[in-house]
């Protein structure tokens, strides 16, 4: 059996363990809300456009 200082050890890094996820979601969040949002997806057709605009080829 553990004693009670494994126990709250191993709890310990449970929590550590989640925390790292939820940081590491929140950051993957971020992300995408940024890429999906509308000025970023408008400023990247802008993009293709210009190229498009200034490279015969790629028509």
């Amino acid at each position: 059996m553990s004693t009670t200082a494994e126990s709250t050890r191993e709890f310990a890094e449970i929590e550590a363990d989640i925390a790292r996820t939820r940081a590491s979601l929140n950051r993957k969040l971020q992300e995408l809300e940024y890429r999906l949002s509308p000025s970023e997806r408008l400023s990247q057709v802008k993009a293709r456009l210009d190229v498009r605009r200034f490279d015969p080829r790629l028509y």
